[in-house]
């Protein structure tokens, strides 16, 4: 986390382009609008987070005619354990928000930042991970409470977790039907192949080892939503099966001499 900022309107600042950082910036309360480039303004509401994925300059403001503020010259020296608030703006409405700067290993993560917008644009209410991140802020801390231990640790995961829920949302709100990296990983058998690729990049994978698999069951080390569904509903049927009596089952339902029955095949 870079900036815990309380700003009244009239304001503005202005963030330099990086070519190592993302940006984003996540609206506590109150409205902003921001703007990169020559894409259109995107207006922020409370709970709303715009990520900038490839770090280009922009300015985030009441109004972006507003003098702006060059985002380096609001960031303090951290206190150990505290992120110090910013004020800035003259007396109208007020906006909180948090500047969040996020690296990563750009040689894997390239494919997914170059398939993204210049600025994503996505609401985290009901988010948990929001909620976290807004109670690690010490929204209620009284100024002589000293910071608890690891707090800078905690927010700064936190930060983590709140981009990728943004991210995630992002990619699975997209319409179905698409091309590209996005589509893909919403694909059922497309998304699990580039898991494994990634997950496992030293084995040497093949069309043939991909495809075979992605139809068999997941592995514990790649868990999927349905997969404790379809162990209960397998369980549920054989206890069905055990609690008929065998006066119940009919010759036509019972398996041949030397035919095993449907759950034993393979």
């Amino acid at each position: 986390m870079t900036l815990d900022a309380t700003a009244r309107a009239p304001w503005a600042v202005s963030v330099s382009s990086s070519a190592s950082l993302a940006r984003a910036h996540l609206v506590i309360e109150g409205e902003c609008v921001l703007k990169a480039g020559t894409d259109d303004e995107v207006t922020l509401k409370t709970g709303d987070l715009a990520y900038l994925p490839r770090g280009d300059a922009h300015l985030i403001g009441s109004s972006l005619d507003a003098e702006a503020t060059a985002l380096s010259l609001l960031v303090k020296t951290p206190i150990p354990g505290e992120l110090v608030p910013i004020r800035l703006g003259r007396d109208g409405p007020a906006t909180r928000w948090i500047a969040i700067s996020a690296s990563c290993e750009r040689h894997l993560a390239d494919p997914l930042i170059a398939a993204l917008p210049t600025v994503m644009k996505v609401g985290l209410n009901n988010a948990q991970a929001l909620y976290w991140l807004t109670d690690a802020l010490g929204l209620t801390l009284s100024a002589s409470a000293a910071p608890p231990v690891g707090a800078t640790a905690e927010r700064a995961r936190l930060a983590e977790l709140v981009v990728i829920e943004a991210i995630s949302r992002y990619v699975y709100g997209l319409p179905a039907g698409g091309k590209g990296w996005l589509a893909g990983l919403n694909d059922r058998y497309v998304g699990r192949a580039l898991a494994l690729v990634h997950g496992r990049p030293s084995e040497p994978w093949t069309v043939d080892r991909l495809a075979g698999a992605c139809r068999s069951p997941p592995s514990p080390s790649l868990p999927r939503r349905g997969r404790s569904n379809r162990s209960r509903t397998k369980r549920d049927t054989n206890r069905r099966a055990h609690s008929r009596s065998p006066s119940s089952v009919s010759s036509a339902s019972r398996p041949r001499s030397g035919e095993r029955s449907g759950d034993e095949q393979v």
